[in-house]
């Protein structure tokens, strides 16, 4: 019976323009105010997202200002697209958009891209700087994960060494394999997994340790977040105590992330949809 109920109130709000908050775990949509009372403890939220999507960096940057007008404290964004070797400039970049310096355009080009598809993040930086947060790059250069690839974790410079690495699980590499199956011979995907495990190594120690501010919201693809897997155990295992995972999503896909998976579990803790 909740599953036909939840049915129907999807379809009668698929076709409205504001964004759809769906709590997996209690089967039920929730209004702005609803997921904010749920989450007023939480310091550390983790947005997974699909990168360059038409709708879901708006809604993204929603989100950020719900929260920061919410809590109404200093707040840091950890960005997958940036590098934390890069901070420097970062901040920079940050005081000259604050000031009225450069444009936003500018500022989203300096940081993120000179691509038409970049500029979908403007809402996101727009959002953090001007509510008073922080923009912290999180990520390591290419070029490092190449030399992992090709020749190991010992190789790589020490300065990009995480002060503990913990393997990616069982169930995270079985997701990974599926979903590189006929990209990549079993080797290569070993390797690429290495990566890939390395990247949310690098991204927790980077949020925990250089972030400003103890409220903390990191945007990351979401396949590093999916099933509150990747990233969100790299957290847990660094005891950053309450850790909640947002995946965003177009409405018409929504559905399918609902019901919890018959091996994995629940995708994230709640769903947001935008079109």
């Amino acid at each position: 019976m909740k599953v036909l109920l939840i049915i129907i109130f999807f379809i009668n709000t698929a076709i409205a323009k504001d964004l759809i908050i769906f709590d997996i775990e209690h089967k039920q949509f929730l209004s702005k105010e609803e997921l904010l009372d749920d989450q007023s403890n939480t310091d550390i939220f983790i947005l997974g997202e699909i990168h360059y999507h038409k709708c879901i960096q708006k809604a993204e940057a929603e989100f950020i200002n719900w929260v920061s007008s919410r809590r109404k404290k200093e707040f840091t964004v950890g960005m997958e697209f940036i590098n934390y070797d890069k901070q420097a400039e970062t901040d920079y970049w940050s005081e000259e958009y604050l000031t009225g310096a450069i444009s936003l355009r500018t500022y989203t080009q300096k940081l993120i891209g000179n691509r038409d598809q970049d500029l979908r993040y403007a809402p996101i930086l727009r959002e953090t700087i001007l509510n008073g947060g922080q923009i912290l790059g999180t990520n390591s250069p290419r070029d490092i994960k190449s030399i992992l690839i090709q020749q190991g974790y010992e190789y790589i410079p020490n300065e990009y060494k995480t002060s503990d690495f913990i393997q990616g699980s069982t169930k995270y590499f079985q997701r990974f394999k599926s979903a590189m199956e006929g990209h990549a011979n079993e080797e290569q995907i070993q390797k690429y997994f290495l990566a890939q495990v390395y990247t949310d190594n690098y991204i927790a120690e980077k949020l925990i340790q250089k972030r400003k501010h103890p409220l903390s919201i990191q945007i990351i693809g979401s396949f590093h977040s999916d099933y509150l897997d990747g990233l969100i155990k790299q957290l847990d295992a660094r005891g950053e105590g309450e850790v909640t995972s947002i995946k965003f999503i177009d409405k018409k896909k929504m559905y399918e992330y609902m019901i919890s998976h018959p091996e994995f579990g629940k995708v994230s803790h709640y769903l947001i949809g935008c079109d």
